[in-house]
């Protein structure tokens, strides 16, 4: 992104597009994956586990350190790449936010409908359910636990 472009947008929504972008390659995605299982790794194990050249590892390796998905620590001549848990937390809050907006807003969704349909159908009380009406599963709007039943008095 130019750095103009960078500039409209603030901080927060600037770092997280360049995490999403280094996580947006299968191989910077299986580098994550094998430094999940590992913990740590060395930059010649990831070499020898993805088969990939070593000047493409080294890229896709600096593409995440410039995100800050990774750290690097040297000892010698041994560079270590290690998981910045941090910055994973930051990716899976920052989408848990959305889809607690998306829960909140199809379950008001759903209120309004059982209201209408309530005023309607002159239906006294709505209480909280966790049975799951299979016409919605059909549909694919599960709601689980967040279900509503119109029950008339």
């Amino acid at each position: 992104m130019g750095t103009t472009k960078d500039r409209i947008f603030s901080d927060a929504t600037n770092e997280m597009a360049t995490m999403l972008r280094a996580l947006g390659h299968p191989a910077r995605f299986e580098i994550i994956n094998l430094l999940k299982s590992e913990k740590t790794c060395c930059g010649i194990a990831i070499m020898n586990l993805i088969p990939l050249s070593q000047s493409t590892i080294s890229k896709h390796l600096s593409e995440l350190k410039n995100a800050a998905i990774i750290t690097v620590t040297n000892k010698g001549n041994i560079t270590n790449y290690t998981l910045n848990e941090n910055a994973l937390k930051k990716i899976e809050s920052y989408f848990n936010a959305d889809f607690a907006i998306a829960k909140t807003i199809a379950l008001e969704e759903v209120i309004k409908t059982v209201a209408v349909a309530t005023k309607k159908e002159n239906l006294l009380i709505v209480k909280k359910s966790n049975k799951v009406n299979r016409n919605l599963k059909k549909e694919n709007y599960v709601f689980k636990h967040l279900l509503l039943k119109a029950v008339t008095t």
